[in-house]
């Protein structure tokens, strides 16, 4: 019987991954001088279609909020004049922004998953994380640290992480990482994920799964094949382009013939492109679906 082959584990316990997986105090302020403002903050924030709405009775069961770790005042008073979600989001990133290298939006979207005043760990957010992580390490424990390698797992994003860590935990306050994420992580391998790309260091074995996943999110060494690849098939559709050009100046022109020049565009092309300008602003403008309609009506009552 054939068996599986694995993908070793074999960096030692503290493997270097280029970075931390909290911030300091003082990477705390260079995030809060350099981070988005408070105009591109409320931007992202007013973009959320939805958000979860605050907890039932969160004065009395809700999340016990302590004295922060970075900037040491308490956090309720941070959000103590909230009174809708949007305006509990926007004070808490106000105050703990996103590392500059990941997605505001993306994070503001996680964050909307989230209702306000729940303890971190109850949130949706961290219970999903949390079961990815505990599917991956029991994955490990199984293999002996091992991955398979037809292996395929739900890897954590770096925005969900971050969200998490904005959210922050009971103990330190907003913008420190859940211990329990952090633990799971660290036993994962996995801290690399919230280190920004160009300081970022992968397990081998990770690398090796991100190799076959063909992740978007690859190491360095990887990532930079893209641009070169890019940069070849743009190459090649600049040399298409010229041949397309030089075999259409040796082409026969009709009109030299002697065949009666047409409308440069015939009535199925144009009806063709007008429907897919139709339908791209429909997507972006759905009043625009409303004047179409009224616009048809009107030419069959016309033509009646």
């Amino acid at each position: 019987m054939a068996t599986k082959r694995r993908i070793s584990a074999t960096e030692p316990p503290d493997f270097d991954y280029g970075g931390q997986m909290n911030i300091s105090r003082a990477d705390f302020f260079n995030v809060f001088k350099d981070g988005p403002n408070d105009e591109e903050i409320n931007n992202e924030i007013l973009r959320i279609k939805s958000y979860k709405a605050f907890a039932a009775h969160a004065e009395r069961n809700g999340r016990m909020y302590s004295e922060n770790y970075f900037t040491g005042a308490k956090d309720c008073d941070l959000i103590s004049h909230a009174t809708t979600p949007i305006e509990y989001w926007r004070a808490i990133l106000a105050v703990h922004k996103p590392k500059q290298h990941l997605s505001l939006f993306k994070i503001a979207e996680h964050l909307a998953t989230i209702r306000p005043h729940v303890q971190p760990s109850e949130s949706r957010l961290y219970i999903d994380v949390k079961n990815s992580l505990k599917t991956i390490n029991g994955h490990l424990v199984e293999n002996e640290g091992s991955l398979h390698e037809k292996t395929s797992f739900n890897l954590p994003t770096a925005e969900q992480l971050e969200a998490l860590r904005i959210y922050g935990n009971a103990k330190d306050g907003f913008g420190t990482m859940p211990a329990g994420i952090a633990k799971m992580l660290e036993k994962a391998k996995l801290v690399w994920i919230v280190v920004p790309t160009e300081h970022r260091k992968v397990p081998k074995m990770w690398q090796d799964y991100m190799n076959r996943q063909q992740r978007p999110d690859l190491p360095a060494d990887l990532a930079n094949l893209v641009p070169r690849l890019q940069s070849q098939v743009e190459r090649l559709e600049e040399r298409v382009a010229i041949l397309e050009q030089q075999q259409s100046s040796h082409s026969p022109n009709k009109n030299d013939m002697g065949e009666v020049p047409s409308d440069t565009t015939s009535p199925s092309t144009s009806s063709s492109e007008d429907n897919d300008d139709d339908d791209h602003e429909d997507v972006h403008n759905p009043a625009h679906g409303d004047d179409t309609a009224k616009q048809t009506k009107k030419r069959k009552l016309m033509d009646s």
